[in-house]
């Protein structure tokens, strides 16, 4: 339960930053330089609060709703919550 309540979350962070954010295209030269991928000491703080509130929100739906899973959900809300941050807080 452990490693799929890290690792669900990330993976609908990363599934929003690519298929929707950056629309399948990534510019790998921008990585490299300041810029749009240019985060506070390397970190996306927007990105860390959505895959924070994900893991606990796995950890929540495990606890007290396991008929449910746990799994799709918090893929699901990891996905949605860092569009919304995103599209709030967008530095562009």
């Amino acid at each position: 339960m452990l490693i799929g309540s890290v690792f669900v979350p990330l993976f609908g962070l990363l599934a929003a930053d690519y298929f929707i954010l950056h629309r399948r295209r990534y510019q790998i030269e921008e990585f490299y330089r300041r810029g749009r991928h240019w985060y506070w000491r390397g970190v996306n703080p927007l990105a860390l609060v959505a895959w924070v509130l994900g893991v606990l929100s796995y950890h929540y739906i495990a606890q007290k709703l396991p008929q449910l899973g746990a799994s799709i959900p918090s893929f699901l809300a990891t996905f949605i919550l860092y569009l919304i941050l995103a599209k709030l807080l967008r530095r562009e």
